[in-house]
């Protein structure tokens, strides 16, 4: 099994870094990869991700972020230098930086894998869950909401899982 994991608000809570942005009087500061000299991305990282990694084959993860370039110039240096400061290349095989739709992308990682390998895609976006889903039919695409402000008890969106940890995702791959 393969997992292709999102980064923002998946894997990392986001807004509790946005939240001591703002208690820092730095909430309205530019996007800059120079920011994370100062903070530390691996404490933002949900309770449960660095556990669940390790359980997880590093050749068997891989993390497929996506900039905005609506953020500047150096919306990507500053995705990469958050990946950086999180750790999180220690539990992964592979990190891929890109804009737009995830679908195209993760059918690009999809090949290097043996035909029929399950795929497991985990992101917060509706959106890139259905863009991947479109571009690999056979994948299992999960709708992180971990939030409170985007927690739904529905148990599907679009027809997908919702899951909001990641051993949510465990007990949907048991369960199939």
């Amino acid at each position: 099994m393969k997992y292709i994991l999102d980064l923002d608000h998946t894997l990392l809570d986001t807004t509790a870094f946005a939240d001591a942005l703002a208690k820092d009087g730095r909430g309205d500061e530019p996007v800059n990869p120079r920011m994370w000299n100062d903070y530390s991305a691996a404490d933002y990282l949900y309770s449960d991700v660095v556990p669940w990694l390790q359980r997880i084959q590093t050749a068997d993860i891989l993390l497929l972020t996506a900039y905005t370039p609506a953020l500047g110039l150096e919306a990507e240096a500053y995705q990469r230098a958050k990946v950086d400061s999180s750790g999180l290349t220690a539990f992964v095989s592979e990190v891929v930086y890109m804009e737009g739709m995830k679908g195209v992308a993760a059918a690009e990682i999809a090949k290097q894998f043996p035909p029929h390998e399950p795929i497991v895609f985990v992101d917060d976006r509706v959106e890139q869950c259905l863009s991947v889903k479109a571009a690999l039919p056979h994948a299992l695409c999960c709708v992180m909401r971990r939030d409170s402000e985007t927690k739904t008890t529905a148990p599907t969106l679009e027809g997908m899982p919702v899951v909001h940890t990641l051993a949510d995702v465990d007990a949907i791959i048991a369960s199939l």
